[in-house]
């Protein structure tokens, strides 16, 4: 891309004014697209991986923080938004779906156990 305008390519100021909406169009829509890629990574990790509940789970949430966040908070809401990430990051790392199975699997495995410690 950049080989090619260091060729000295010319266009007439014309040209150059009937081509400028155009590019602003798709300059907006390929940032758009950027900003709306970004957010899959964070609603599958809020959610958990692998599972398509995690992924609903994920989305909703996602979603309810996001516009309770602009709501209440205005334009600080990306900062919070954004610590709240990381702290779903860290404290729970298979997201919301993936430590819910984990710990009902716990949970009926502590329960199979107590059950066995019983005399039959």
């Amino acid at each position: 891309m950049f080989e090619s305008a260091e060729l000295g390519h010319r266009i007439d100021k014309a040209t150059y004014d009937a081509e400028v909406p155009q590019l602003r169009e798709d300059l907006l829509n390929a940032q758009f697209d950027l900003a709306q890629k970004a957010k899959f990574p964070v609603i599958i990790l809020i959610g958990g991986v692998g599972t398509l509940q995690g992924a609903l789970v994920g989305a909703v949430v996602y979603r309810l923080l996001d516009f309770g966040l602009r709501r209440y908070m205005g334009e600080s809401a990306s900062f919070i938004n954004g610590a709240v990430y990381v702290a779903f990051v860290l404290f729970i790392p298979f997201g919301i779906v993936g430590t819910w199975r984990l710990r009902s699997l716990r949970i009926k495995q502590g329960w199979e156990r107590l059950l066995q410690s019983f005399p039959r």
